[in-house]
Parts: C-alpha cells; structure tokens; sequence
C-alpha cells in the first residue's frame, strides 16, 4: 500500500511538470502570434517586391513629418527607360531591376531619410531636413547612382531616374500631404520634358529641373543641377 504523502508528493510533481510544461506552451504560442502579427503588419505596409515601405506607410511618414512643424523635403523618382527593359526582356527582368533600384536607394540616403515605392517604376524619398542644400545633395546622389545598365537583343539600355523635388519650410507646411506628393510629381514631369527635348533619346543622363520659386501650395523648389544646366546649355550658379 502506498503512503498517503508519497501519493500526494507523486501528484504535486505531475500539477508542476504539467504546469511548466502549458506554461512553455502558451508562452511559444503567444511567440508564434506575435511572429505573425508582425509579418501581417509588414507584408501590409511594404511592397512586396523591394521590401520598401508602400504607399500606406509612406503616407503615414509624410503626414506626421508635416504634423511636426520642421521642415524637409520631397524627392519623386520616375525610372527613364524602364519600359524598354520590361518590354525587352520581360517583365522578370524588370522586376530585378526593381529591385536594384530600391537597393541603392536604400545605401544612397541618410538614416533620417524614409524610401518608399508608391507604384510602378515610382519611388519616393521623404528628406528629413530642413536645409535645402541637404535635399539637393540627396537628389544629386540619387540621380548620379541610379544608372543601371542592361544588355538587350536591341543593344545595351541603361537605366536612369527624372527626380522631381519640393520642399517645405519649417512653421509653414503645405496644405495636404496629397498636395505636396502632386507638386513633386509635377516637377518630376516637367524633368522629363526638359531632358526629352535638350537631349537625344539616347542620352544616359538623368536631370533634376528646377521650379518656379513657390507655387500654390507654398513649396519652393532647389536650384538647377549640373547635370540639367549642362543639358540645357546654361551654368550652374
């Protein structure tokens, strides 16, 4: 006959492994949630071809850095012949070349700076700095390592990026974040016709295009770049 304390002492070890054993249970399955949860956070607010943030999240980004007040800058990239590449070699061509883009925009910018792809070959640059020779020296840098080159039946293509730029002063932002994505959008093509005119369609160079110094929304856009004052025929100041 077994003792009453043995039975006892026998059945408290069985409720303290069992309890150990739900407490590593739940505490591994409250992990795996948590792991879940951030991988459907992530994959819904980063594109899934360049692991950059997408247009929800960039959104979010450019709307609290105008609710604090200081000011900074707006880079819109558009790929120049990138179109040529898809339609050449494929669209798993083009989506590599995607992919390299966001790659050098990520080394290319400063750890304040937020890269975001918005759709397409669009990317944008949100430039946390009030200093306006700090948004020209982003933008110059983008548009002098986004050159990348690809071989086709037709002959080589290489890949370069129209930035357009505003920027907002501190104290006195723009109206909406809509506002300020469409103004750099705008500048962005009026690049693309400076250089599609002053240039052969064979040109590598990819220019940034000055504004006019404020436009409705109260933006100022940055000083003629080298790379569009020599396209143009004019100095840099």
């Amino acid at each position: 006959m077994v003792a009453p304390w043995l039975t006892v002492l026998v059945m408290s070890g069985i409720a303290v492994v069992c309890a150990g054993w739900m407490a590593h249970r739940t505490e591994r399955r409250l992990a795996e949630l948590e792991r879940a949860h951030r991988r459907l956070h992530f994959e819904a607010t980063h594109d899934a071809l360049t692991g950059l943030p997408n247009r929800q999240l960039f959104d979010l980004y450019l709307a609290d850095a105008l609710q604090r007040g200081s000011g900074g800058g707006l880079l819109f990239l558009d790929l120049d012949r990138f179109k040529v590449v898809n339609d050449r070699l494929g669209h798993l061509a083009g989506d590599d070349l995607l992919r390299e883009v966001a790659q050098v925009l990520r080394e290319s910018v400063r750890d304040p700076d937020v890269v975001a792809r918005l759709a397409g070959d669009e990317f944008v640059v949100v430039v946390a700095s009030e200093d306006e020779h700090d948004l020209h020296v982003v933008a110059r840098r983008l548009a002098a390592r986004v050159r990348l080159k690809r071989d086709t039946p037709a002959g080589p293509v290489t890949v370069t990026a129209s930035i357009g730029m505003v920027r907002w002063s501190p104290g006195t932002p723009p109206e909406t974040a809509a506002g300020l994505v469409r103004a750099a959008d705008e500048d962005m093509y009026r690049v693309k016709r400076v250089t599609r005119q002053a240039l052969p369609s064979s040109s590598d160079v990819g220019a940034i295009r000055p504004n006019p110094a404020y436009d409705s929304i109260g933006v100022r856009s940055p000083l003629t770049t080298a790379a569009t004052s020599q396209a143009i025929g004019t100095s840099t100041p």
